[in-house]
């Protein structure tokens, strides 16, 4: 292997490197969090064709409603 040959792959290596370290930095903005959390709710909700899940919509409205219950209704008893 010449010394052209490893200052080429050395090269690559770096400017892939950098790539790297720019997706990852766009991945961990603010921005970039906040676009992967409203992507994995949106895709939670709807399915792939844009159709509203249903059953995880009632899910979810139940749980939340079941969590209110717990922590506000426990006390009248008392």
């Amino acid at each position: 292997m010449a010394l052209d040959d490893l200052e080429n792959q050395a090269e690559a290596a770096l400017k892939k490197l950098a790539e790297s370290l720019d997706e990852v930095s766009d991945a961990l903005s603010k921005e970039g969090i906040k676009q992967q959390a409203t992507s994995s709710i949106r895709d939670f909700f709807f399915d792939q064709a844009g159709n509203l899940r249903i059953q995880r919509v009632i899910a979810t409205g139940a749980s939340i409603v079941f969590s209110i219950f717990l922590l506000f209704g426990r006390g009248k008893g008392k």
